[in-house]
């Protein structure tokens, strides 16, 4: 469902997990380091909105099919992708 890439590091600097719920997409991208950290998550299915949750910064949808990620050291986002109609 997606695969992801850390352009300021290695794949294992950046942990990635998503779930399925309500005929939306849940993102969760943990940053695994102490310093600041830049990749994306490419996703198959495309989507046309990003919400951030709980506070969550760092993540925005580049286009329908990648998020982008700019995380502090050991940060955290949780996000919600709503699925193009």
């Amino acid at each position: 469902m997606f695969a992801h890439s850390c352009a300021t590091g290695t794949a294992n600097d950046m942990c990635v997990r998503t779930w399925r719920y309500d005929g939306a997409v849940y993102l969760v991208v943990a940053n695994t380091t102490r310093r600041q950290i830049k990749g994306k998550v490419d996703v198959k299915a495309a989507f046309e909105k990003i919400t951030m949750l709980n506070g969550s910064k760092g993540c925005a949808l580049k286009d329908q099919h990648t998020v982008s990620v700019a995380l502090d050291g050991l940060g955290v986002a949780f996000v919600r992708l709503d699925l193009v109609r």
